[in-house]
């Protein structure tokens, strides 16, 4: 699979020795292969008991997190933003701490949300996410790797699902141009791991037409380019070259396409848009 997230692929790892010193600590942290890489740094979870762990330090890592906490008679899940500054917060309650740790700006790009009003804040993951599934999944979730696999799905259905459609626009808007129009859109579907169906339709969200048309039109940009090229430094060429060139099955095939995208046929158009000189 090509990549093609705006996301930095540097692994972040942050460090947060209050958690980690807690008892039965443990972290899942993502690697490049998991599809969540460069969007989440890791997956983390401790106990503290609310009696000897009366307090947790944390100091400033530049990431949001998610945090479920799960307490003998209430859970509370929330989005922490991070602090500028080391702050020690007070453990009232016995229980486990879950969390989803997100790369430097990844949480409002994913979300589409403005990073700015959410340093040092502290909100109700209900009024962040609604009443999404996830969370009513969440509150049953009895240990770390359910937690892991319940959120894991969430976050990457967002990210296909909402925030980086037009980067898979882009990337295989990339792709046709750099293949002049010579990629089907079943390459294109191999090469993102998304479905022609779903590629299909961000295309009539973004574009307005699909991979093929858009396909279509670059291929006959390019060789419409081409050819006048060769009319202007009077250029000996085949109409049956061009086609093939640029990858028309045939001369046949380039002229069809030509008649329904301009009404005429390659020579007739050069001349229609060369001052009116029409070209037989």
């Amino acid at each position: 699979m090509k990549a093609y997230s705006s996301f930095s692929q540097l692994c972040y790892i942050p460090f947060q020795p209050g958690f980690e010193n807690k008892k039965q600590y443990q972290n899942f942290t993502v690697l490049k292969e998991h599809p969540l890489y460069g969007i989440v740094s890791d997956f983390y979870q401790f106990y503290a008991n609310g009696k000897n762990d009366r307090e947790i330090c944390v100091i400033p890592d530049g990431c949001m997190d998610f945090l479920f906490k799960y307490c003998r008679n209430r859970t509370e899940f929330s989005l922490e933003g991070f602090h500028r500054e080391k702050i020690i917060l007070p453990i009232e309650e016995e229980g486990y701490a879950f969390g989803v740790r997100f790369m430097p700006g990844a949480l409002s790009h994913l979300f589409k949300v403005n990073a700015v009003g959410l340093v040092a804040s502290h909100t109700s993951l209900y009024d962040f996410l609604g009443n999404e599934s996830c969370l009513h999944k969440m509150e049953e979730a009895g240990d770390f790797e359910t937690r892991i696999a319940i959120m894991a799905d969430y976050l990457v259905k967002r990210k296909r699902e909402r925030c980086c459609s037009y980067e898979i626009v882009r990337y295989c808007t990339e792709r046709i141009i750099e293949n002049k129009g010579n990629i089907s859109i079943k390459e294109l579907a191999d090469e993102t791991g998304y479905s022609i169906r779903y590629l299909r339709n961000l295309y009539s969200k973004y574009v307005g037409i699909s991979p093929k048309e858009l396909s279509v039109i670059i291929q006959f940009q390019n060789s419409f380019f081409n050819l006048s090229h060769l009319e202007v430094n009077k250029s000996r060429y085949s109409l049956c070259d061009i086609a093939m060139h640029f990858g028309y099955y045939d001369q046949s095939h380039m002229y069809r396409t030509y008649l329904k995208i301009s009404g005429c046929s390659p020579l007739k158009l050069y001349g229609e848009v060369n001052d009116g000189n029409t070209v037989t």
